[in-house]
């Protein structure tokens, strides 16, 4: 499998580069697609390791959790599985599990073709209800994900819009602001982000964009 290496912020990094950082995550790919993400930080304990493993519809969770779970190394695993696809948007499902193999969260999540994170929510893992989602909007201008996400948007449990945060400020706003602050703000609202025109924002449904963003 081909191998990249990233920072937190998503910007590319080399072999070497990662031998002087704490924090990076190896990405690794299987015909094109992105199959596992491994992210490092070190703790207090020593190095940490969360594993993201993108399932293949014929391999079972328990080998891959027996295969990367680990108390003694600290390595955490999160399976994603169930892939739907709509056009170049794919929704997983995913589960978090602890260095003993136990299913602590769960929820979905929506990847681009460029596998920047569109959407992601969390399920109450007893009631199978929706306890929080979030939708990013990309200016498609930079590499690194963080560096590119304009708007940030986070949802209450009924999925109606709780804050807007302005990422890096370019709109002008240190802290997150509610719906009606966003539209109050004419130039926000109507010209520099015309809400009418981009209904997928409106609410946490639906997860899977069904046109232009």
């Amino acid at each position: 499998m081909n191998v990249k290496y990233q920072n937190l912020f998503g910007d590319s990094l080399t072999s070497q580069q990662i031998v002087e950082l704490s924090d990076y995550s190896k990405i690794s790919f299987k015909n094109n697609n992105v199959k596992i993400i491994e992210y490092y930080s070190l703790t207090i304990s020593g190095m940490s390791t969360v594993v993201s493993y993108f399932m293949d519809t014929e391999e079972a969770k328990q080998d891959i959790l027996d295969k990367y779970c680990d108390p003694i190394k600290h390595v955490k695993c999160t399976l994603l599985f169930n892939k739907q696809q709509i056009g170049r948007y794919h929704l997983w499902k995913w589960e978090d599990y602890s260095v003993d193999k136990i299913c602590t969260h769960k929820g979905e999540k929506v990847y681009d073709e460029k596998h920047r994170t569109l959407f992601s929510n969390e399920i109450d893992i007893r009631s199978d209800t929706l306890k929080s989602a979030q939708k990013y909007y990309h200016g498609n201008v930079y590499s690194g994900e963080f560096a590119d996400t304009l708007l940030g948007f986070n949802y209450n449990s009924d999925g109606s819009v709780k804050y807007i945060f302005d990422t890096h400020e370019k709109y002008g706003y240190i802290r997150g602001i509610t719906l009606d602050e966003f539209l109050e703000d004419t130039e926000f609202s109507q010209e520099l982000f015309p809400w009418e025109q981009h209904p997928y924002f409106h609410s946490a449904y639906p997860f899977l964009p069904e046109g232009d963003l």
